[in-house]
Parts: C-alpha cells; sequence; structure tokens
C-alpha cells in the first residue's frame, strides 16, 4: 500500500503541528479521489486531466457526462485536455479548497492559515515548486500517484490548478504554459 509523509521535510517542521498532521492526512485521501478522473482521462486518450472548473464558452470543446460528473474536453493537434464542466455541476478539485472542507478550523482561524501560508506555499505551487530544493511535497505526491494508479508514466503535477499528464506532451504543456499556475 502506497503511503505518503511530508511530516518528515524540512518545511513541515515550520508549519503548525496541527496543520502539518490534517495535511499529512488530507492528502493522500485527496489524491486518491482524483483516481476515477485519471481512469477517464486514460480511457479516452487524453494527454492531461487539468484539476479544474471549465466554463464552456468559444473555442473547439466537447461535454459529456459519465457517472454523474459533467466533463469538458479540448482535443486539439497539439494537445487534448481533459477538465470538468462548471456548468453541468461546480467540482471542488484545486488541492487547498478541497483541504479546507477536510480542515474546516482553517478557514476560521486567520492567524493559523497566514502562518502556514508562509511555510508552504513555495513547495504546494507551480512556480515555485518546480525548483530543486522547493519541490520535495511536489516529487512525494507525484510518487504516491503513480503507485496508487500503478502507472510509473504518469505525472501528478501539483500546484493550485494541478493536473494528471499521461504523456510526455501534458508535462511539457504545463511546464510551458502553465507555470504560473
Amino acid at each position: 500500500m502506497a503511503t505518503l509523509k511530508i511530516s518528515d521535510l524540512e518545511f513541515a517542521k515550520k508549519l503548525t503541528p496541527t496543520f502539518r498532521d490534517h495535511l499529512e492526512r488530507f492528502l493522500p485521501q485527496w489524491l486518491d479521489s482524483l483516481v476515477p478522473y485519471y481512469e477517464e482521462a486514460k480511457a479516452i486518450g487524453a494527454d492531461m486531466f487539468k484539476l479544474q472548473d471549465t466554463m464552456p464558452c468559444g473555442g473547439e470543446y466537447s461535454l459529456f457526462e459519465k457517472d454523474g460528473i459533467g466533463y469538458y474536453l479540448t482535443d486539439f493537434p497539439w494537445l487534448k485536455c481533459l477538465s470538468f464542466n462548471s456548468d453541468y455541476k461546480y467540482i471542488k478539485c484545486y488541492w487547498y479548497q478541497c483541504f479546507v472542507d477536510f480542515y474546516p478550523r482553517l478557514d476560521t482561524d486567520w492567524k493559523e492559515r497566514i502562518h502556514n501560508f508562509g511555510a508552504y506555499n513555495w513547495y504546494m505551487y507551480r512556480p515555485f515548486n518546480m525548483k530543486e530544493g522547493y519541490d520535495c511535497v511536489a516529487k512525494r505526491v507525484d510518487d504516491y500517484f503513480k503507485a496508487i494508479t500503478n502507472d510509473p508514466d504518469v505525472t501528478f503535477m501539483l500546484s493550485g490548478t494541478s493536473a494528471i499528464c499521461l504523456t510526455p506532451k501534458g508535462v511539457r504543456w504545463i511546464k510551458d504554459y502553465c507555470k504560473l499556475e
């Protein structure tokens, strides 16, 4: 069984103990909940599943529903990307948004929120966590996702808008065009 530990990482020592413990319990549960979306993206041959709610407006896209989930699919020659269709039903999918549901006290204790933001921000968001020294959480999240999907070729790109990349094209797209998400 795959495990995901972060409490031994240097940055975790800067978090409040309660926040750290909740985050360590939350991450595997959140990642486990994303497996069905990964499976759908893989089944349709997508390059990536971008964890975002997308509102249909202009451009080339198609919409479909499966198992009560509305999907938004863009199928360009350079990239096939699946995400959620927010017109169908809004789905909380950003890690922090889901974490607040998991740890509701965070929304009410603004001092704890600010303190911890200064410690985790560099490790949980793509503008920073693609750099050596700040990539420790992202690497562990990616390793965990590979293990639970039994797919050594999948790449989980952790950020505010995370992405599950199923092909090298998906990884390139995130690294080249989504650096600041």
